[in-house]
């Protein structure tokens, strides 16, 4: 049952944040319709009229006024996906339905709770009920087989067998909520009837001087906690709770205004200081990013971007401090006024909106430096308290984002036939694909890709060769497998220009070198098999070897033999053509791909590169050296060289050698090192580089 329960908190969550947009442009309509400056109001009424308010207020009604509604069908769908499928479909519910009917359920339920009243569509503990129940009784039904109708016809248009099978669960489930709202009524009515009973029993019971402005903070703060707006509840008795706005202040009970500019700066919570934490205590990534989103309205204490987007409702990591924060705040400001160091300067508090910035708020009402000082002194304590537990929600974050990105590169590197691919995935997995593209997009523009180079040597030592190696350090996850970037850009459309970039950077780095008179040695550049169906692409690089000032035979394009070169015919003509060109083309971890005899037979390679897999445990496995044997026979056979990848000790590179393998490449000569390295190694080797000497 726990578990379940995890399961409902978490699908509300994810729910809040999905609501984001629509609250974002509700939250943009209260802060134009309340912005606190008379010059504003004015202008604004002056220019359209009354029009202008009726409009701000339709948006208001159109976005938070049907946030209950909204939020049901988010959550009965987001759970539906959480849940386990029914065992009488093995498939889960259809999204559009299950949606739609938490809706019609939710208006069915409000007309029981409200019966003969307007329907009520913000009531957001209502739409978390409804949606949670809604996706639990259809998942429930689905394990009764006699429930969903058998033998009916799939035909071409699924979304009408999909709709009919579930009719008769969806109408028994309909009828079970509405029989609930009926019987539980009186308990689920929740329209504050129970607030004002409560509020002056504590007025009977205790001195409200020293309760009354604590108990309106934690009723405030305990209602956001759970998603459902304090304010609307502090508004059914302000009479009993604050001092009345117009006369004096009653000691121990604040005025409504004072309660919003010195408790709820930033909204409720206090949430300004949280946001000055998130902007300074987290890494450049989605919290930072939400506190900037949340900085305006915040500076107008609206926080429902922090409410539902971080979400603050229903998180137990924050929940301490949202309710505590605040109710330090108050009593720090209760002392301040009660003891003289504050003073009200107006008669009349309604004269400061409760949109009101901070500081200025509190400069206001006091008249003087010293409310908006002990605002900032607030401020500053806020922000102090929240700091430490940002801080561990970033390292959470941090380690969720790993894990994330570990199973996106798992999924871009996993070449399983019939796997969906990340870019078209609707989990975590396949939105972190989509932001990963985006960033590489931008990486490439901004010129925040890099090229390595690993040296090649053969038998005595000679470096004959390096290779091109893409390195991609991102802002926020850092290194990026290579192999995963390469796969990204193929899935994501990017494969060309990553290309032309590699080859164009790698040529400029081969012609600088040669400007320096090094050693004469072949620049090698990877190309992805999805390059080859370009028919421009042999022109591309004639052009890009003649605007460097380089010989095709400087260059040798690495085939990665783990992805199949396509069998087609402008294929087959791209190999042509750049066998015509004059550049050399080899073929990259030969043996672990696919059909490799059939690749040889198409392609006229220059160099096979042995898999580092095979070369790695040689020394000890037979078997790997009687693959290495028959590759290196191959070879000589069809008069290519064989090159040995992963070379990490002597002792390996003595057995490759035995073998057959001609040339080498790894870890004992030289590890990928930039431009500027492999530029001085080559320089200082002059041209002999026994193993020792570049190591």
């Amino acid at each position: 049952m726990i578990d379940r329960a995890r399961l409902w908190l978490l699908a509300v969550r994810d729910s809040f944040v999905m609501l984001l947009p629509l609250t974002a442009l509700g939250i943009g309509a209260v802060l134009l319709y309340h912005f606190p400056w008379a010059p504003y109001r004015d202008l604004t009424q002056s220019w359209f009229g009354p029009d202008w308010a009726h409009a701000l207020k339709a948006i208001e009604r159109s976005t938070l006024g049907v946030f209950g509604l909204a939020l049901s069908a988010l959550v009965a769908v987001r759970l539906t996906r959480l849940l386990p499928p029914p065992r009488a479909l093995d498939e889960h519910l259809p999204a559009l339905a299950v949606g739609t009917l938490s809706m019609a359920n939710y208006l069915m339920c409000g007309r029981m709770l409200h019966p003969g009243q307007p329907p009520v569509l913000d009531s957001l503990l209502q739409g978390m009920l409804v949606g949670v129940a809604t996706a639990e009784l259809l998942q429930r039904c689905g394990n009764w087989r006699w429930l969903w109708p058998r033998g009916l016809p799939f035909g071409s248009d699924g979304q009408f067998f999909h709709a009919l099978r579930i009719t008769p669960a969806a109408v028994l489930c309909s009828l079970v909520l509405m029989g609930a709202a009926w019987l539980l009524a009186p308990l689920l009515r929740l329209d504050g009837q129970w607030v004002n009973p409560a509020l002056a029993w504590l007025h009977a019971r205790s001195n409200p001087q020293q309760w009354l402005t604590l108990t309106a903070v934690l009723l405030n703060q305990l209602s956001w906690s759970i998603g459902i707006p304090g304010g609307h509840l502090l508004d059914m008795d302000t009479a009993t709770l604050f001092a009345p706005s117009g006369g004096p202040p009653l000691p121990g009970r604040m005025w409504r205004p004072v309660f919003d500019s010195f408790v709820l700066m930033g909204g409720s919570g206090a949430t300004f200081g949280l946001m000055l934490a998130m902007l300074f205590n987290s890494r450049p990534g989605a919290t930072r990013r939400l506190a900037w989103l949340s900085l305006l309205p915040g500076s107008f204490n609206i926080n429902e971007t922090l409410i539902f987007g971080l979400p603050l409702a229903l998180n137990r990591h924050f929940l301490p401090a949202f309710i505590g924060v605040p109710v330090l705040m108050a009593v720090l400001t209760l002392v301040a006024f009660d003891h003289g160091w504050l003073a009200l300067a107006i008669s009349d508090a309604r004269s400061v909106p409760w949109t009101t910035p901070p500081l200025i708020s509190g400069w206001l009402l006091t008249g003087s430096w010293r409310g908006a000082a002990f605002q900032a002194l607030l401020l500053a304590l806020s922000t102090a308290l929240y700091w430490p537990l940002v801080g561990r929600w970033e390292r959470r974050r941090e380690a969720l984002d790993r894990q994330t990105l570990d199973a996106t590169v798992a999924a871009l590197l996993d070449t399983t036939e019939g796997t969906v691919p990340p870019l078209r995935r609707q989990d975590k997995v396949g939105g972190s694909a989509r932001e990963l593209l985006a960033d590489l997009r931008q990486a490439l523009t901004r010129g925040a890709l890099v090229q390595h180079y690993q040296p090649q040597v053969d038998t005595v030592g000679h470096c004959v060769g390096v290779e091109a190696l893409l390195r991609w350090h991102h802002p926020r996850h850092g290194p990026i497998a290579p192999a995963a970037v390469v796969a990204l850009a193929e899935q994501g459309g990017l494969i060309d220009a990553l290309g032309d970039w590699a080859l164009d950077t790698a040529l400029a780095c081969k012609a600088r070198w040669n400007r320096q008179g090094l050693t004469p040695v072949v620049m090698a550049v990877n190309l992805s098999p999805t390059q080859l169906r370009d028919r421009q692409l042999a022109q591309r690089i004639a052009a890009a070897l003649q605007r460097h000032g380089l010989r095709a035979e400087e260059l040798e394009l690495e085939l990665t033999e783990t992805h199949a070169v396509p069998a087609l015919r402008e294929v087959d003509e791209t190999l042509q053509a750049l066998a015509q060109t004059g550049v050399r083309l080899s073929m990259d971890d030969f043996g672990m791909g696919y059909s490799s005899l059939l690749q040889l037979r198409r392609i006229p390679v220059h160099t096979i590169k042995i898999d580092g897999s095979i070369t790695r445990d040689i020394v000890s496995s037979r078997s790997d050296a009687d693959i290495v044997r028959s590759i290196a026979q191959l070879g000589r056979a069809l008069g290519v060289r064989v090159l040995a990848e992963f070379v990490e000790t002597t002792e390996q590179r003595q057995c490759l050698a035995d073998l057959g393998c001609g040339l080498f490449q790894g870890y004992l000569h030289s590890r990928p090192l930039p431009a500027e390295d492999c530029a001085a190694l080559l320089q200082a080797a002059g041209g002999r580089q026994p193993s020792a000497a570049i190591a």
